[in-house]
């Protein structure tokens, strides 16, 4: 939130120092000028004023891609976790069967092995 702040108020103060140029200026367009240009503080003021925004939100933007790509690639390695987790939940309820299947054979065998001993 505080990045979304801070472009508000850059374009806000962009905003600001077009229209105090404007008014040192006239209404003039001293773009055009470039002796006038050189020659009036409040211009040049204003363009470093625009130039330092420009820096400030290229700086932010570099900031907000880095901080997306990380997030999605944060994102895409807990896909993969998530992925493995639901292989080795599938893997154990596999070997939890063969447990199951394993006893009762194990039982059935013990239950014969009764049964023989028993009968003799």
């Amino acid at each position: 939130m505080k990045a979304g702040t801070f472009l508000v108020g850059a374009i806000a103060g962009a905003a600001a120092a077009v229209a105090l140029s404007k008014k040192f200026m006239g209404g003039k367009c001293a773009c055009s000028e470039a002796a006038g240009a050189d020659e009036n503080p409040a211009l040049k003021e204003a363009e470093q004023a625009v130039d330092t925004l420009r820096g400030s939100v290229d700086c932010l933007r570099k900031e907000l891609n880095n901080r997306i790509e990380s997030e999605q690639t944060y994102a895409a390695k807990c896909e993969e976790l998530k992925d493995q987790v639901a292989k080795q939940g599938v893997e154990i309820d596999n070997l939890k069967n063969i447990i199951d299947a394993t006893n009762a054979q194990t039982k059935k065998l013990e239950d014969e092995l009764e049964q023989n001993k028993a009968g003799k």
